[in-house]
């Protein structure tokens, strides 16, 4: 498997550190920003940003039909 070209995350990662060392293994992260954040993504790109929503939402979806019971590690 090769180095990944996009590092998608969710705000809660939305920090400098996080984003030099993304950045340093050559790959672009996809993070929005928090709504006090001094630096940000000028380009979140929304595309990848929204397969990472519907996806969260596919697994929240199965947890609420299971009733909390999914355990993926």
């Amino acid at each position: 498997m090769g180095a990944a070209q996009s590092i998608v995350a969710d705000k809660d990662y939305d920090n400098q550190a996080i984003r030099d060392q993304i950045e340093q293994q050559g790959a672009k992260t996809v993070i929005p920003e928090k709504w006090n954040s001094k630096t940000g993504n000028a380009d979140p790109a929304r595309g990848l940003y929204r397969y990472r929503h519907l996806v969260e939402n596919i697994f929240c979806t199965i947890e609420s039909v299971l009733g909390g019971g999914l355990a993926l590690w």
